[in-house]
C-alpha cells in the first residue's frame, strides 16, 4: 500500500471519529438573554402558539403550525425549532394575589427550557432566566413533568412563599446525575436560593 493511501484512510477514520463525537454531543437550544423584564404575549396565547391543534383535537401539521411556533418562539427569544412538548403552571409564587405562569418547553430530543413569565397589569412579561432554567435532560425520564416543580414552603407576609425546584440530569463515561436548584421570586427577579446534586449512579 502507498503512503498516499494511509493519509487518506487517516483522515477517513478522523472524518467519522469527528462526526461521531458531534452526534453524541448535547445539542444546546440558545435563547436570547435579557437583563430586565421583557415584554410577551400571554402565556395562555404562547402555549396555544406552541402547541396548536385541529377542531378535532388532534396536533395541526402544517404551515401554519410551524409560522405559530416560531412566532411564540421569537417572542420567547428562541431562534431553534423542533418544539416536542410543552407544558403551562399557572401559580402565585410570590404571594401578591397575581399568578405567575411557567412554562416549560421540550425540545428535540431532550433539551427542555423553563420560562417564568409575570404580569404587571394587562401585560405580561418575560424574567431573565437563570442558567438553572435550561437543561439537556438526557438521562431524565419524563423531563418535561419534572423538571419545574412548586413547592409551598413557610409563610411570608401571611401568604403562602412557594419556590421553584428545577430538576436536570446529565451525565457520560457511564455516570449519570440528577441536580435540583431552588429558586424563588422577588419583585420582577428569579433568585437562586440553593442547587445540588440529587444523586449520581452509574447509566
Amino acid at each position: 500500500m502507498t503512503a498516499s493511501f494511509h493519509v487518506r484512510l487517516r483522515l477517513l477514520l478522523l472524518a467519522v471519529s469527528v462526526i461521531a463525537a458531534c452526534s453524541a454531543a448535547p445539542s444546546q437550544i440558545w435563547t436570547k438573554q435579557i437583563s430586565e423584564p421583557q415584554a410577551v404575549p400571554a402565556p395562555t396565547q404562547l402555549l396555544q402558539q406552541l402547541m396548536p391543534v385541529r377542531r378535532d383535537g388532534k396536533p395541526c401539521e402544517s404551515k401554519d403550525r410551524r409560522d405559530a411556533q416560531l412566532s411564540a418562539l421569537a417572542a420567547l427569544g428562541i431562534t431553534s425549532r423542533g418544539v416536542v412538548d410543552a407544558r403551562l403552571l399557572l401559580e402565585d409564587l410570590d404571594g401578591d394575589d397575581v399568578p405567575e405562569a411557567l412554562l416549560s418547553i421540550r425540545f428535540e430530543p431532550s433539551n427542555v427550557l423553563l420560562f417564568v413569565l409575570k404580569r404587571d397589569g394587562d401585560q405580561w412579561y418575560r424574567l431573565s432566566s437563570p442558567p438553572e432554567l435550561s437543561c439537556w435532560c438526557r438521562y431524565g425520564d419524563s423531563p418535561l413533568g419534572t423538571f419545574a416543580e412548586i413547592r409551598s414552603w413557610g409563610q411570608q407576609s401571611f401568604q403562602p412563599f412557594r419556590l421553584i425546584f428545577v430538576r436536570g440530569s446529565g451525565g457520560g463515561t457511564g455516570l449519570c446525575e440528577r441536580s435540583v436548584s431552588v429558586l424563588a421570586l422577588h419583585d420582577f427577579e428569579l433568585r437562586g436560593l440553593f442547587n445540588s446534586t440529587e444523586e449520581r449512579h452509574e447509566c
